[in-house]
């Protein structure tokens, strides 16, 4: 839920995956050849946007796809292996233009040297357990729609129901660098529910029958409203939040924010020791190096993240290399600003 309250690149990639979804499935049910074109702009942008969604949740469609295309005959009531086929093609079609862009990106992700690391696959109990944990209401609830998916025959519940084994399983075997693989819970909750919402409001209906308003109030608070509000009230309610000098600055440093913003060139870059982003909020000017971190968190050319840092030490530590850091500050071809605090440099 905090991508979603910070309003990153990732939730806007999950965005197009359910649109994607949606009109996968659309065409799947008979829909019109536009909803291919919808299909494969939304895997492109995906693939523009969070390469996590575009390594996941794309290829496991892909292969959710090939697989009904190769069901055996007592599955032809799957749908047509014709549009199956134009699907699989689509999908692959806006992947493969937006590949290229993520390549370039991701190149510099296993040879950096600026991250964590480790094998693609990992078993382990944390995966099962957050799956578990995070899911289990939800899928107790999909539990009719996925037995009635197969028993009746349904094509687009089936194919719903196919898409969240496959994506479930993989969520339980890859291991993404940085430890965060737990994004994929949350691609497995959106299929879940859409297999879980018809069977929601009947099943309120049976508990407030059983436990009256009051009761039923209190389990459906327990199970949908916790989270979400310790989530929210964690934000309001952080006390670093009024504390913290990189949430809130004090009256001086606002006053040289609101200098940067109304009295400097606006292609202006800035150099700050901490790379402190507040530079970019209430500045709304370029940092020089906005991150501490390496290519493996945020997409940029490894070389130049070291180049870069390599500046920054110098300059701001023994300044031993200032031709060298003047010759790089020089080729942005922009005016710089070098910004420097009590505390940003050594005795």
């Amino acid at each position: 839920l905090d991508k979603f309250t910070e309003g990153t690149a990732l939730n806007y990639a999950w965005v197009l995956l359910l649109l994607a979804l949606w009109a996968a499935l659309d065409w799947l049910a008979g829909g019109r050849r536009d909803r291919l074109a919808l299909v494969a702009l939304a895997a492109c942008g995906i693939f523009l946007f969070h390469g996590v969604v575009a390594f996941s949740a794309v290829p496991v469609l892909g292969l959710t796809l090939v697989a009904m295309l190769l069901r055996p005959r007592r599955w032809d009531w799957l749908p047509g292996r014709g549009r199956v086929a134009a699907l699989a093609a689509s999908l692959a079609l806006g992947a493969l233009a937006g590949l290229p862009y993520l390549l370039r990106l991701t190149r510099g992700w296993a040879d950096s040297g600026m991250g964590a690391a480790g094998p693609p696959l990992r078993l382990g109990y944390e995966m099962p357990w957050t799956i578990l944990t995070s899911l289990a209401v939800v899928l107790w609830l999909a539990r009719g729609g996925l037995r009635r998916a197969f028993r009746e025959r349904l094509p687009g519940p089936a194919t719903v129901a196919l898409y969240a084994l496959a994506t479930t399983l993989f969520a339980l075997v890859v291991h993404l660098p940085v430890f965060n693989e737990s994004k994929f819970v949350f691609q497995v909750l959106f299929l879940l529910a859409l297999l879980a919402g018809p069977a929601f409001h009947p099943w309120l209906g049976r508990l407030v029958a059983r436990l009256g308003r009051g009761g039923a109030a209190v389990v459906f608070a327990v199970l949908f409203l916790v989270g979400p509000v310790m989530t929210v009230v964690g934000y309001v309610a952080d006390p670093s939040g009024r504390t913290d000098p990189k949430a809130a600055p004090g009256p001086a440093e606002r006053a040289v924010y609101a200098w940067i913003r109304e009295g400097t060139e606006t292609d202006a870059v800035f150099l700050d020791a901490r790379q402190r982003d507040l530079v970019m909020v209430h500045g709304r000017r370029r940092l020089y190096l906005g991150t501490t971190t390496g290519t493996e968190q945020f997409a940029f050319p490894p070389a130049e993240v070291r180049r870069r840092r390599a500046v920054m030490d110098d300059l701001y530590g023994s300044c031993r290399g200032l031709a060298a850091g003047g010759a790089a500050l020089r080729g942005l071809g922009r005016p710089v600003y070098v910004l420097v605090r009590p505390g940003d440099l050594p005795a």
